[in-house]
């Protein structure tokens, strides 16, 4: 027994040998730290980036905006009827109209989906034109101008226009 445990002590005192990591192909390349803000493109697979870059703010999401509400043609046999967001006023004398987006409607109940940059601020108006492109009635909301602001869906409701006839004239520029 006491030749086991001599035998014992003697291997366990024995250093064992350190075993190193295998190399295989070239030598490793030195890391280089850099400034990832200030540092030239390297095309080395060693660079060490020690900084976080900052993103760039990005563009504010677009106003995402349904109209709901009705167009109102009375008595009125128009053969189009468009539904305008202009950038100025919208009358019924308006010669020219600076128009951010159109739509062709029905009369009766309405509903569209347009978008629009965050806090655009813009009017609602519909137009009546005849068979041959003639202006023959004439429509705005209520409430404008109105401003387009909000994430999500940006709801306008009850838009009501109430078209009303006018003396049949050219349509005006800009639709």
């Amino acid at each position: 027994m006491r030749r086991a445990l001599v035998a014992v002590l003697l291997l366990s005192a024995c250093p064992e040998k350190e075993k190193k990591p295998e190399v295989h192909g070239a030598a490793p390349v030195p890391a280089a730290v850099v400034d990832a803000g200030t540092a030239p493109a390297v095309e080395d697979a060693g660079v060490v980036i020690t900084k976080n870059v900052v993103p760039e703010p990005q563009p504010e999401a677009p106003a995402e905006v349904e109209f709901s509400g009705e167009i109102d043609v009375g008595k009125l046999k128009p053969a189009r009827v468009v539904f305008l967001v202009t950038k100025g006023p919208c009358e019924a004398t308006s010669e020219e109209l600076e128009v951010l987006e159109q739509q062709d409607m029905s009369p009766g109940k309405m509903f569209t989906e347009m978008f629009f940059p965050q806090g655009t601020v813009a009017n609602l108006c519909a137009i009546a034109l005849d068979a041959k492109g003639q202006l023959v009635g004439f429509a705005a909301h209520a409430k404008n101008p109105v401003t387009f602001q909000g994430e999500g869906e940006v709801e306008i409701k009850d838009v009501l226009l109430k078209v009303q006839s006018v003396k049949a004239r050219a349509a005006p520029k800009g639709l």
